[in-house]
């Protein structure tokens, strides 16, 4: 094979894109300030593959495919012949370490987010790429998110798993109901509907029958909790539960959350999950926006739920839930209310 045909060949290779030139690393622009990487990729780091947003986020740091393309020094050392001395070492200025490519977009979106809250001060991006500039820089970020537990919980821990340089992003904890907690089987039973409610009602009832007034007692005795709950759901009226609409919890709290950002709302996110498993990568402006907004809902789902710790340690609230059902079944059957009575001090129901 001549000379002509292996130029040809080449020639070809790197116009398909199938081969690259060799990166030198001093072909890399320094990082020294967050300002730095608002910058683009590619400015930063020329020649490098970069992460393609939406894959799975291996260490491209140790990544053949983008390792490859950057020279390492090699040498073999060999002994000195001469006995003269060796004139003084040239200082060369270490090459910086790669970045990557998803802390460029989160840094980048956090700063946009920024531009729209007026919160883009000019000395936030001439913090210095550490610990402490990227705790200043994302100082204002965490007081929003502050007000909603858990979603700072992330930015508040930034740096602790190692140097912020080598992050791949930025996220945020989306809330969520607790498997593990006890009173979460309550939780449960109010978004599943009205069969779950009188399992659960069934499970308490020999903890709180003697605390309600005669006539509810008698009404239990001859109706299944089903028929109450049903009711209860069904009926129009005052009432403290709307178990409807917890029950379609999904359109009736998140319906505009899911409208206003349905590519970030299409991850999914499980309402009840093990610890805090929802997690949003900041890739935008829009994904704190819709974490906001998803916070927001998620508290207004919480406060429309019974205290689910007094139902399960507190005999009295599940007791006036039951006095709540059979006088919301009395009302729809035209049937005279019974007053709460409350118990005694031997906690039995008044007379």
């Amino acid at each position: 094979m001549n000379a002509a045909v292996i130029i040809e060949r080449i020639q070809g290779a790197v116009e398909r894109g199938s081969l690259r030139p060799i990166v030198e690393r001093t072909a890399f622009a320094p990082l020294e300030t967050m300002g730095d990487l608002l910058r683009p990729w590619e400015e930063c780091f020329p020649g490098v593959a970069s992460v393609e947003e939406g894959e799975d986020a291996e260490d491209f740091k140790t990544n053949r495919r983008t390792m490859s393309r950057i020279r390492k020094p090699r040498f073999t050392p060999q002994p000195r012949r001469s006995r003269r001395a060796l004139p003084a070492p040239r200082l060369i200025s270490a090459a910086p370490k790669l970045v990557h490519p998803g802390l460029f977009r989160s840094i980048s979106a956090v700063w946009e987010f920024y531009k729209a809250e007026g919160r883009d001060k000019p000395e936030l991006v001439e913090q210095p790429l550490s610990f402490d500039g990227m705790h200043a820089f994302l100082d204002p970020l965490w007081r929003v998110l502050s007000d909603y537990y858990p979603l700072f919980c992330d930015i508040e821990n930034v740096g602790s798993d190692g140097p912020v340089n080598e992050m791949d992003c930025l996220t945020m904890m989306l809330p969520n109901f607790d498997w593990n907690d006890e009173g979460i089987g309550v939780v449960e039973a109010f978004l599943s509907g009205p069969s779950a409610i009188a399992g659960m009602m069934g499970h308490f009832d020999g903890t709180f029958i003697w605390d309600l007034p005669k006539p509810d007692q008698n009404l239990l005795a001859k109706l299944p909790w089903d028929e109450l709950t049903i009711t209860y759901r069904d009926a129009s009226g005052k009432k403290s539960y709307d178990i409807w609409a917890l029950e379609n919890f999904e359109e009736n709290f998140f319906a505009k959350v899911k409208e206003r950002f349905p590519g970030q709302y299409a991850n999914g996110f499980d309402i009840i999950a093990e610890g805090y498993e929802n997690t949003v990568v900041i890739t935008c402006a829009q994904d704190i926006e819709f974490a906001i907004a998803y916070a927001e809902a998620f508290e207004c789902l919480s406060a429309a739920l019974p205290d689910w710790n007094s139902f399960e340690h507190s005999s009295e609230a599940s007791g006036k839930f039951a006095h709540e059902l059979c006088n919301v079944w009395r009302r729809a059957n035209g049937k005279k209310q019974v007053k709460w009575t409350g118990v005694d001090a031997e906690g039995r129901a008044r007379s």
